[in-house]
């Protein structure tokens, strides 16, 4: 009976930092957009760590705030910019759309 009152309790602090996360996720998804645009236009290795890491983080987190499928794109583009780390980044169009793509079902994920 303790340990149910205790859930009791602790699940509106949950709701809460959920919230709070979701709240932000649209700037995160604001930054990669900022980002993969620079990358597109200066090939910065600055650039792509930046966004490397909001990725990571999203991928890391998601999952312990219930947005589990928003956690495995995030994992799968992590893995694809991973790749790309310590290789010339003179990248083709349609492997920045491709990446645009991971933002847009990032964002549909939240909205389900």
């Amino acid at each position: 009976m303790a340990q149910k009152k205790k859930i009791e309790e602790v699940e509106p602090l949950l709701d809460e930092l959920r919230t709070e996360y979701c709240s932000a996720l649209p700037d995160r998804f604001k930054a990669m957009e900022t980002l993969l645009s620079s990358l597109k236009a200066t090939h910065q290795v600055a650039d792509l760590e930046e966004l490397y890491t909001i990725v990571h983080k999203i991928s890391g987190t998601a999952g312990s705030f219930g947005l589990n499928e928003l956690g495995n794109i995030a994992g799968r583009w992590e893995e694809e910019l991973d790749g790309l780390k310590g290789r010339k980044l003179a990248l083709h169009s349609e492997k920045f759309e491709s990446m645009k793509h991971y933002i847009t079902e990032m964002r549909k994920s939240i909205d389900q």
